[in-house]
């Protein structure tokens, strides 16, 4: 049971940092309403993503950029009795903070 317990953790650090390298596409700060730059804060949330080696989801609005973040994890001991593989996935979501 450890792997798939390592690999939630691992997902959801991966997930949580790609939310943060989003939130930080913010756009609008000198007019007094800053927003997340949707566009921006998907393409360079989904870098991130590809270059960890992850596979992943991004969604985003004028708030907060969202990730889910997916493994499978095989399972070698749980193998024997039928259970090969384990799908693990964390959702994670960031908001700017401005000030």
């Amino acid at each position: 049971c450890a792997l798939p317990i390592s690999a939630r953790v691992r997902v959801s650090d991966l997930a949580e940092n790609a939310a943060r390298v989003g939130a930080q596409a913010i756009t609008d700060i000198r007019l007094g309403t800053p927003s997340v730059d949707r566009e921006r804060a998907t393409r360079i949330t989904a870098k991130f993503l590809g270059e960890s080696g992850a596979v992943g989801s991004v969604s985003a609005n004028r708030f907060e950029v969202c990730v889910v973040v997916s493994e499978t994890v095989r399972m070698a001991v749980l193998n024997l009795v039928g259970v090969s593989a384990r799908h693990v996935s964390s959702r994670r979501c960031a908001r700017p903070i401005v000030g």
